[in-house]
């Protein structure tokens, strides 16, 4: 089913909360509104979480509980994909991301990121009540008692898509997103590891910010690996860690031009933050946030910014809830060269960001009429946007007719 459709030319971004004044938010509606079709071309889907544009025109869709499957543009989806990893679901664990790599024509490899469970536990689903209560433990126990691990992995797949052979772990520490950078060593996003309580500031030495070391270790993290999972050489702190202080990074790309890496994370209520990544700087969670705790008491000191923290280029108070980010390089919407496309879950929309160099000077909102949750996005070979859905669908996005 296709349909005719006008995108929203106001902006989204609605000002920061009264103690994030000097945080960047407010970027005005674009100038050129696009105008765009859309079609369903596979449903059916359940938790999907990423996908991946094979050159067949086929998709590799990740579903979080575990499931990697296999869509034709046709709506066929497959059978689970033999041979995946064993994934341990529950929260916002499970299996996420999926990439191809640079040179899978030639070696059919696929990079995948997932949650894996401890030695000797069956993979399988974790109830939601259970997660509460492994957060509520002291740090210490946690440590202990690990959930599991964040892990990058890679496989070969089978030439009818159907299997994944040769599969083995890269490297530990993060399994949100990933991206190759223009050298071929790898980028991988984590989410911080413990939730931050009060009772773990304690633990600490009382209310207020973490220790440096403290944060190094549980903080998200963007990692930053050989294809052996090594750490990418110049890396700042001789181990695999390229940045720290994130809360949650839910997208990153690589800027085509100047070949550094841009991340898109959530904030707790409120200040979800664009950042561009630079070796060895400190982003600030949880010592500094745009955004209150969901209780509405501040983070931390209640501080937006400080001295030794990078601040965001781009920030959105109320949040976005943003998923995937990638800057659009297609030739079907000429307007769009050189933008940058971020998903909202929460909102159900696309946001597209116009660019001045690191500066956010328009924003148009895009899909919103659809009111679906936008998980992951692609750019075709023909500069089509193809969308996946949390309502476990995968749109096409062409300019209307």
């Amino acid at each position: 089913m296709k349909q005719a459709l006008l995108g929203a030319a106001a902006g989204l971004a609605i000002g920061g909360a009264a103690f994030a004044q000097d945080a960047p938010t407010d970027a005005p509606p674009s100038e050129s509104p696009t105008a765009y079709q859309v079609e369903t071309i596979a449903s059916g889907l359940a938790t999907p979480f990423a996908f991946a544009l094979l050159p067949d025109g086929n998709f590799l869709v990740t579903e979080r509980t575990g499931t990697l499957r296999l869509v034709r543009p046709d709506g066929w989806v497959s059978m689970p994909v033999a041979g995946t990893p064993g994934v341990k679901f529950g929260s916002a664990s499970g299996l996420h991301d999926v990439v191809l790599d640079p040179d899978f024509e030639a070696n059919r490899l696929v990079w995948l990121t997932y949650f894996k469970p401890p030695e000797g536990e069956t993979p399988g689903i974790w109830p939601r009540g259970l997660i509460g209560e492994w957060n509520a433990q002291p740090l210490e126990w946690r440590n202990e008692h690990p959930l599991g691990t964040e892990m990058l992995a890679v496989g070969r797949l089978s030439a009818d898509g159907l299997s994944l052979t040769d599969v083995r772990d890269v490297v530990a520490g993060a399994d949100r997103r990933i991206a190759f950078a223009p050298d071929g060593t790898i980028y991988v996003s984590g989410a911080e590891r413990y939730r931050f309580t009060e009772g773990d500031w304690d633990v600490d030495g009382g209310p207020g910010p973490l220790p440096l070391e403290t944060r190094r270790q549980y903080s998200g993290r963007v990692l930053h690996v050989t294809r052996d999972g090594a750490p990418a050489a110049g890396n700042p702190f001789g181990d695999e860690t390229f940045s720290f202080g994130h809360r949650d990074p839910e997208g990153i790309a690589i800027h085509p031009e100047t070949g550094e890496l841009w991340l898109v994370e959530h904030g707790p209520m409120g200040g979800d933050e664009l950042n561009v990544i630079r070796a060895g700087n400190d982003y600030g969670w949880p010592n500094v946030s745009y955004g209150l705790q969901y209780s509405g008491d501040p983070v931390a000191d209640g501080e937006s910014a400080g001295e030794g923290y990078e601040p965001p280029i781009y920030t959105w108070t109320p949040s976005i809830g943003p998923s995937s980010l990638v800057f659009y390089d297609g030739a079907m919407f000429p307007d769009w060269r050189g933008d940058l496309l971020v998903g909202s879950m929460p909102l159900t929309h696309l946001v597209r960001l116009e660019l001045d160099g690191e500066r956010i000077v328009a924003e148009e909102s895009l899909l919103d009429e659809l009111e679906e949750r936008i998980r992951d996005f692609t750019v075709g070979p023909e500069g089509e946007l193809y969308v996946l859905t949390d309502a476990a669908s995968i749109l096409k996005v062409t300019p209307a007719e």
